[in-house]
């Protein structure tokens, strides 16, 4: 079944979302923040964070300092994977 589907149905793969993702999507729900509210803390558009946790955009360096220094997350989980 799964060969015929990967054959014929042209179904893409789910993005699975990384722990960098979950620990960013964690903060925000943790402390009850609207998307919009992250984005502005990061400084940073909210349609580039709506693709920034949608996996369609990648973090640039810096974001990843603000992700570390506002947000607290582990330096080596952003470069793993940034």
């Amino acid at each position: 079944m799964a060969t015929y589907e990967d054959e014929y149905m042209d179904i893409l793969p789910l993005r699975e979302k990384t722990p960098l993702i979950r620990s960013i999507e964690d903060y925000f729900y943790a402390r009850n923040m609207k998307q919009k509210e992250g984005a502005q803390l990061l400084g940073i558009n909210e349609s580039v964070f709506s693709q920034i946790l949608s996996g369609k955009r990648r973090i640039t360096m810096p974001i990843a300092k603000r992700l570390h220094s506002k947000l607290g997350i582990n330096a080596d989980m952003i470069l793993e994977y940034s």
